[in-house]
């Protein structure tokens, strides 16, 4: 046990510090491309703030996700996983681009979340009584809610990226204990990613994530969610209480 934290640490320090530096030159590419953020009435910034960071945490994850998927006997599991979250960051990354409708949204959003319930279940199940398909309802709302909460999140210095780590630090932890250090890791990479992003985005906040980066998260998160529950039988209002803070 005390190795795999060693390597642990080892493995969060190296990807937090390779996210800061990339985005670090991320900053003043996006301000070149004029690629910011402007003051709405939830933010607390002054002025233009570079959006679209947050493809780094995308990337990472993605990346740790290929990772499991070529080197777990579940590589479908992951690659499916992959796949989604791909596609997810994919859809966001052309909003922070070229600001799509809610419609133009709304639609591949849909089927992302169907895609997911498709792929690992859904949530059946509810104070330990069985809720059968209204759980499936439920659960794709509950998808298309938690990738928005996590958007409209990010024009708040430092939140996004501090719940990122909570939530990935803590899953890490939940999933390699129950015996799936594979998809532990990927957590961990997560919150390292996101720990190294935060250190430009803490108020004063240089740059913001984007859709591109909230959108994943939350789509990221809402999956983890989803097989703590349907693979390890936890309660999903427990689950929840990680993102209490949100």
């Amino acid at each position: 046990m005390w190795s795999d934290l060693c390597i642990a640490v080892v493995v969060f320090l190296s990807i937090s510090f390779l996210c800061w530096f990339i985005v670090k030159h991320l900053i003043v590419v996006l301000q070149r491309a004029k690629q910011v953020d402007l003051v709405n009435e939830r933010s607390m910034h002054v002025g233009a703030v570079p959006r679209g960071g947050g493809i780094v945490i995308s990337l990472a994850m993605i990346f740790a996700l290929i990772y499991a998927a070529l080197s777990s006997p579940q590589s479908l599991f992951y690659s499916a996983f992959a796949t989604l979250i791909s596609a997810w960051s994919l859809l966001s990354w052309c909003d922070d681009q070229l600001d799509l409708s809610p419609v133009m949204r709304f639609i591949p959003q849909t089927i992302f979340s169907i895609g997911t319930i498709a792929a690992y279940g859904w949530v059946d199940q509810l104070f330990g009584v069985q809720i059968g398909l209204l759980g499936a309802v439920l659960t794709f709302v509950g998808i298309l809610w938690m990738t928005n909460l996590y958007n409209f999140m990010d024009g708040i210095d430092g939140l996004a990226a501090s719940q990122a780590i909570i939530g990935g630090l803590t899953f890490a932890v939940w999933f390699y204990f129950l015996a799936n250090p594979t998809l532990a890791l990927v957590c961990l990479v997560v919150a390292a990613a996101s720990y190294g992003f935060l250190m430009h985005n803490w108020q004063p906040a240089r740059i913001f994530m984007g859709d591109v980066g909230s959108i994943s998260l939350g789509a990221f998160f809402s999956t983890c969610m989803i097989l703590v529950v349907t693979r390890h039988h936890a309660e999903i209002l427990s689950v929840m209480l990680v993102f209490g803070f949100f």
